[in-house]
């Protein structure tokens, strides 16, 4: 795979003697916003129960990034608060609420967030969305996109539904990323598909990443190709039986990290627990361009949920670590970061006692 590092300015050499003009530079993708030192990370914990179980309830948390300073920022007592996502400018969180009580209040939710001298402060949970799932904001942070049976983008304020993007009829898609490429000068939304085959023909199994320009509505699907090489955690081939499930850009667009569990959640029909962390070449999203996935790399076979440092050095996931409960593999989830090319795992959280899971890092100021 190759190295995602700073600025490059090719220069094209004209030939002067011929024709009298000077060398002209052309601009690279400029580089990622230095991120603080210790930039902060929101995620979900789990209060009660674990990932997967009924009855489980979780909440919304910050911490630094080495693990520091946590503080908790809602607590859900019947459900779960998940999938918690950074604005743009870091001043507001937006996640999911789960839930099935009388009148609802399952859907999405915005916090504002304060930090002053270290501290942080949140505001209540406000309503954007009922019954929707799954937010990711917009580059400007004025919209969210969300799943609710279909595509969504609606006001972060009002919760008015501004634009139904389409789907595949009766095939539930999930939305990941939602980024400008400063380079490209379009807005992406990566998300997650159902697994089509050559022909484009909607397969009863699998899930793929795809990515649709937001200027023009054309997608295109990402193909990982992973029925081919997913093994279970008996080491037993399992094609077809596989679901991408959550994938994010690289700061400077030039890869995805996604990950990957079993059709039937993260257990195989043996009650063999398995997931797997892979990182893949991204080109192709310029002006003509055909967005392509190449050179994919598995950096985990216990791992997922990623998120990008904001300078695109090193990313965090979600590490599963297994202890057999009721004859089954029950994992442990704990956060571990590591460097964006692979390497050593750095542990930031590390307890049997709770879960966490669902990690985003803050976006540079």
């Amino acid at each position: 795979m190759k190295q995602h590092r700073g600025p490059v300015f090719v220069v094209v050499a004209l030939a002067m003697a011929c024709i009298g003009m000077t060398s002209i530079p052309i601009a690279a993708k400029p580089p990622p916003r230095p991120p603080p030192a210790n930039p902060q990370i929101v995620f979900e914990k789990y209060l009660t129960g674990k990932p997967g179980m009924l009855g489980s309830t979780t909440g919304i948390y910050v911490m630094d990034a080495n693990g520091a300073n946590i503080k908790q920022l809602t607590a859900n007592t019947t459900s779960v608060d998940a999938w918690p996502r950074w604005s743009p400018d870091g001043t507001r969180i937006a996640f999911c609420r789960g839930g099935t009580t009388t009148p609802p209040t399952a859907g999405v939710y915005v916090i504002a967030i304060q930090v002053v001298n270290g501290v942080v402060t949140a505001g209540d949970p406000s309503l954007v969305r009922l019954a929707a799932t799954r937010p990711v904001w917009s580059p400007d942070g004025t919209l969210v996109v969300a799943e609710d049976g279909d595509l969504i983008r609606v006001d972060a304020s009002s919760g008015a539904v501004i634009e139904s993007i389409t789907m595949t009829t009766g095939m539930a898609e999930y939305p990941c990323d939602y980024k400008h490429d400063a380079y490209g000068g379009k807005d992406w939304l990566l998300l997650i598909e159902k697994a089509k085959d050559e022909q484009g023909n909607v397969l009863p199994y699998g899930w793929e990443p795809a990515v649709i320009d937001m200027s023009t509505g054309a997608r295109t699907t990402l193909a990982t190709h992973l029925p081919h090489s997913f093994v279970d955690g008996g080491g037993l081939p399992r094609p077809g039986d596989y679901k991408v499930e959550a994938a994010r850009f690289s700061p400077d667009f030039t890869a995805i990290a996604y990950s990957v569990g079993y059709q039937n959640g993260y257990f195989d029909a043996l009650g063999i627990f398995g997931a797997q962390l892979f990182m893949a070449d991204l080109s192709g999203l310029g002006a003509g361009g055909t967005p392509v996935l190449s050179n994919s790399v598995m950096l985990s076979a216990n791992g997922g949920f990623p998120t990008f440092r904001p300078d695109g050095q090193s990313f965090v996931f979600t590490l599963f670590r297994s202890d057999k409960l009721n004859r089954r593999y029950c994992p442990f989830y704990d956060m571990v970061s590591m460097p964006a090319a692979g390497g050593a795992v750095l542990g930031i959280t590390g307890s049997t006692a709770a879960d966490e899971i669902e990690p985003d890092y803050k976006p540079a100021p």
